[in-house]
């Protein structure tokens, strides 16, 4: 074997260690990069879920709120109602009756008196 063919031959086998070093540095990288990714759509996916479920939390908590909101209007209503029913702007007319009527009951009890304390 002459030198050159020696040297032929000695970089034919740098070359090929250089490519099955980088052959192998590829594959590791690759698999690396997949695994990052696979970590990264995990993480997405756990964030993603936690809103859902806190998302979810807050659609209950807003159907309970409306629904004991829907029951107060329900009572208010009614109580409005009532208050209609009532006819509350009679009240001072009838007021003024009674204080009318307990005067003249007032003046009728006195003018007994006077009566019975002349008759003693």
């Amino acid at each position: 074997m002459t030198t050159t063919e020696i040297i032929a031959v000695a970089v034919s086998v740098v070359s090929g260690l250089a490519a099955l070093t980088t052959l192998v540095t590829f594959l590791s990288t690759r698999k690396q990069k997949q695994r990052d990714a696979g970590a990264k759509q995990a993480s997405v996916d756990a964030s993603l879920d936690t809103i859902k479920l806190q998302n979810e939390t807050l659609l209950q908590s807003n159907r309970t709120i409306v629904d004991k909101l829907d029951g107060q209007n329900v009572r208010l209503s009614r109580i409005e109602q009532t208050v209609a029913d009532a006819n509350l702007a009679e009240l001072p007319r009838q007021i003024a009756a009674i204080e009318s009527s307990v005067k003249s009951a007032h003046h009728r009890i006195d003018g007994l008196e006077r009566t019975i304390n002349n008759k003693i």
